[in-house]
């Protein structure tokens, strides 16, 4: 016989506290609280599809919402009102208080569906028995487990939540890394073009996504541009490949050192060289003494500069 009974569950997104109401109305004072009754008002109209009514017929007053929800009549009576101008309930004037939304967050699942879940995750159980037999060698085969079949399906179930987690993270740890050279170029040089984006990702299996991204902000340092950007990136990924420079702390260890050593350099000179020292000529040694000209000779030579003079006029 089919049982019918409805189980009901609120279905949230990742993101559902990122929504613009609920930042606002988390951000205001016992936000929290408002939060909490909000949900807990979400939950008790699961199973009228948003409405909240006792039997159907009878509206929740704010002081039997406090005594569902656990919060004062004050901070129920607040957080109505501030749902209905935020949009997320409608009140009506019969007392029926809807939730606008609600239909975003709700699930179903029977106790039917529910059985074959159950079937399912024991034929999965039988084959998790029969592979740990066969890799013991068939020593516990005849034996009975001393778990229940519950706490085999709770345990498998367990399993499978946690491997989903791993390769979730796993998932958006890889995507985050994957493709962060390619925004490094778009943020510094523009979006790049196909036979870019072909040899970024051919490189990428030389060197890690961090080393060509490295090597894309000390191309940006240089105020490269043009069609030099990525012919002197490849430059730098190939210089650091021949030096087996292969993660982003090495290369910068590498830099390190070789600034120091430049600037050691500059500060001592070499070993068995010595300044050169400069000889100055004589004759910029020697002392000049300014001769007094006198009278007599400052007028010939205005009368001379006279005669030249006129020369030239009379030609």
């Amino acid at each position: 016989m089919s049982d019918n009974k409805k189980y009901y569950y609120l279905k949230l997104k990742d993101n559902f506290f990122e929504d613009e109401a609920m930042i606002i109305l988390e951000g205001m004072q016992d936000g929290y609280k408002y939060s909490n009754i909000l949900l807990k008002m979400y939950l008790r109209s699961l199973k009228n599809e948003g409405k909240l009514m006792f039997n159907d017929v009878i509206p929740y007053t704010p002081s039997v919402l406090s005594q569902i929800v656990r919060h004062s009549v004050g901070d129920v009576e607040k957080a109505i009102e501030m749902f209905q101008s935020l949009g997320l309930i409608e009140k009506l004037d019969s007392g029926a208080i809807y939730i606008t939304n609600i239909q975003n967050f709700i699930g179903k699942s029977s106790s039917e569906a529910d059985r074959k879940r159950e079937y399912r995750a024991r034929i999965d159980s039988e084959k998790h028995l029969e592979i740990n037999d066969s890799n013991s060698g068939g020593q516990t085969s005849g034996q009975t487990s001393d778990k229940t079949p519950p706490e085999l399906e709770i345990e498998i179930e367990l399993e499978r939540e946690l491997k989903k987690d791993k390769d979730d993270i796993t998932s958006v740890e890889e995507s985050s890394s994957k493709w962060l050279a390619m925004e490094l170029y778009q943020q510094n040089f523009g979006f790049p073009n196909m036979v870019v984006q072909e040899d970024m990702k051919a490189l990428t299996k030389e060197v890690t996504d961090e080393v060509l991204a490295h090597a894309i902000r000390e191309t940006a340092k240089r105020e490269i541009r043009g069609s030099g950007v990525w012919a002197y990136v490849e430059k730098i990924v190939a210089n650091w490949k021949r030096l087996n420079l292969k993660t982003v702390e090495a290369i910068t260890d590498y830099q390190e050192r070789w600034e120091r050593e430049q600037a050691d350099r500059i500060k001592k000179p070499s070993k068995g060289r010595h300044a050169r020292k400069e000889t100055v000529p004589e004759l910029f040694n020697q002392e000049v003494i300014e001769t007094p000209v006198s009278a007599a000779e400052e007028e010939e030579f205005r009368k001379m500069l006279a005669d030249s003079r006129k020369k030239v006029s009379d030609e």
